[in-house]
């Protein structure tokens, strides 16, 4: 299956985009899981104003700290990035240590390896330069997917993880996604695309023993929270584990990419309102790639600083932070926020504008009703 995009998630200051390259995305389904061939760069997507910080889920982190500090006491946290960052102060404030550190892997200023997680392509320059220190407890979310080559991952952080140490691993669960049929999630940044059974499969070929294992989430992109360590290999977790082997998949997986496509085309067709986009990020600039619907919006609204005045791929109006609409006026309003917060953004819509209709991007065409 193939796709060809500008760069998702960038934003651009010039109204008129010259020499925008294009980014083909080919998706492929290679022992057992989901995944692009031949990736770009993930540098290649970076924002100017950089990612944001704060959009992983966080609600099930407090019962994931204490499954972790009731395998051990933990005094000495590794990030991977800082999106371990929330987990890390939990655990750490659960402990009985007073001097309980927090280390950083990836960071720029103060890692020990002084880059950006997505500039790190290759294992070669750092494998044989390990430090003698050793965790007992390494954290990576949302992180894994990123990543073309999982084993070189896997293979660094076992090199930082003491013998009876424990990594806590969290990557999206797609299943959902699959089931849907909703493309967004085929962002360019993630180059795996994880259900349960890709994600067991993966830790059982990398020879780590999973000590826990649940999908915690119930929104259309939950999350897969697992505990691994060294120990020898526990079979309970991968009996009876479903392939993905069905050689039609990624046939489906188009057809249902196509149906979504057709359905929101024909809903901008018929359509007689004015209609706006809100909250403004690379699901946004999926979404308006995917169905080529830059000119049918009234505007792109978006309460970030950052992105005020600036623009998306072949969209010729700036984003804002506000509009002027009367509180008795029809139309329409696309929510880009995450599928987990669009009945929350939805009632603070309809609270103000009582006749406004609200759809979100993670659905086929269909109004949401709060």
């Amino acid at each position: 299956m193939e796709l060809t995009f500008s760069p998702t998630g960038l934003l651009y200051k010039e109204k008129k985009i010259h020499n925008l390259k294009l980014n083909k995305l080919e998706i492929i389904l290679e022992d057992s899981l989901l995944q692009q061939n031949n990736p770009a760069e993930m540098s290649f997507f970076r924002p100017e104003c950089g990612w944001s910080k704060s959009n992983e889920p966080e609600d099930h982190l407090n019962e994931i700290a204490l499954t972790i500090n009731n395998l051990q006491d933990i005094k000495e946290v590794l990030c991977f990035s800082y999106k371990d960052e929330s987990l890390a102060k939990r655990i750490v404030a659960k402990s009985s240590s007073l001097k309980a550190n927090i280390d950083y892997l990836f960071d720029p200023q103060k890692g020990i390896i002084r880059c950006y997680p997505e500039d790190f392509e290759s294992l070669e320059k750092y494998k044989y330069d390990y430090p003698k220190k050793k965790y007992k407890l390494i954290l990576i979310r949302h992180y894994l997917e990123h990543f073309n080559n999982s084993f070189e991952i896997f293979e660094i952080l076992n090199n930082y993880l003491d013998e009876d140490g424990f990594i806590y691993i969290e990557v999206p669960d797609c299943s959902k996604f699959f089931q849907k049929g909703i493309p967004l999630f085929l962002w360019e940044q993630h180059r795996k695309y994880f259900n349960y059974s890709s994600f067991i499969n993966l830790i059982s070929k990398n020879n780590f023993n999973i000590e826990f294992v649940k999908t915690k989430g119930n929104d259309i992109e939950p999350s897969i929270c697992s505990v691994v360590s060294k120990k020898k290999v526990n079979d309970k977790y991968f009996e009876n584990n479903i392939k993905l082997n069905n050689s039609d998949f990624i046939q489906d997986l188009e057809k249902n990419t196509n149906f979504y496509k057709e359905n929101w085309k024909n809903y901008f067709n018929f359509s007689k309102v004015p209609i706006f986009l809100l909250g403004i990020g690379h699901n946004s600039d999926r979404f308006l790639q995917l169905t080529k619907s830059q000119k049918n919006f009234s505007g792109f609204l978006d309460d970030s600083d950052e992105k005020e005045g600036m623009y998306l791929a072949f969209c010729q109006k700036p984003i804002q932070k506000t509009f002027d609409l009367d509180a008795n006026e029809r139309f329409d309003i696309i929510l880009g926020v995450h599928d987990r917060s669009k009945i929350y953004v939805a009632n603070k819509i309809k609270a103000i504008y009582k006749n406004a209709r609200c759809y979100s991007i993670f659905n086929n065409v269909s109004e949401i009703n709060v």
